[in-house]
């Protein structure tokens, strides 16, 4: 529980990034999994891994976004040298 704690207070501080983020979801899935968790505290985990789950989706969209912008711009420079 010790590292989950840790990665919230980071995530608060500063914005995590993607690497850290599935970290994260990683240490969530730890402690759900764990027999000695009781329902309050699942629930509590459970709430925090589909946030940070729809966190994930909307930083993976953003970055396709501009890998899409990046190659537009590649293509119409390359049919501009083209002329």
């Amino acid at each position: 529980m010790l590292k989950l704690n840790q990665l919230l207070v980071k995530m608060k501080k500063n914005k995590i990034n993607l690497k850290e983020m599935f970290k994260k979801l990683e240490v969530i899935l730890d402690n759900l999994e764990s027999p000695d968790i009781d329902i309050d505290e699942m629930l509590k985990l459970y709430e925090e891994g589909m946030s940070l789950t729809q966190k994930c989706k909307e930083k993976i969209e953003h970055v396709e976004q501009r890998i899409k912008v990046i190659n537009k711009d590649n293509n119409n420079l390359s049919e501009d040298l083209n002329l």
